[in-house]
């Protein structure tokens, strides 16, 4: 036998006197005496299922009341979001206002020829046009 088959040899006699006592330790308990047991222990530590401590139903409640008030708060307190403004088909840049920018805009993007750009560059410069537009 080489050192090898003698070390299987001793790993499986060790795993044998292992499962032996394990066997050997196990003691049976009758089911009539652990559910005395498990009775008599229920009783000394109040029933098996858990109980909120004294108080707690009502934390939970004005907790819950705070949280609440506090959202309600964040709605209705938060500063209004501004609607999207319409803005004419002329403002390219979006400021509110048809200028000489928003042909110069359209200009350099190239998507537009040259008479769109110069007819956006007359509305911008028109001196008869209405305030804002």
């Amino acid at each position: 036998m080489n050192s090898h088959d003698d070390n299987e040899a001793k790993y499986e006699a060790l795993g044998s006197a292992l499962r032996k006592a394990e066997e050997r330790r196990r003691t049976f308990v009758p089911p009539t005496l652990d559910e005395a047991i498990l009775k008599q222990a229920r009783a000394h530590f109040g029933g098996s299922e858990r109980r909120e401590p004294r108080g707690s139903f009502w934390w939970s409640w004005i907790l819950g009341a705070s949280l609440a008030a506090i959202a309600l708060c964040f709605v209705l307190l938060r500063p209004n979001a501004e609607k999207p403004r319409a803005f004419a088909k002329e403002d390219i840049n979006h400021d509110g206002q048809v200028d000489i920018l928003d042909a110069m805009t359209l200009a350099k993007t190239g998507t537009a020829s040259a008479s769109e750009v110069e007819a956006l560059a007359l509305a911008a410069v028109r001196l008869d046009r209405k305030p804002g537009s």
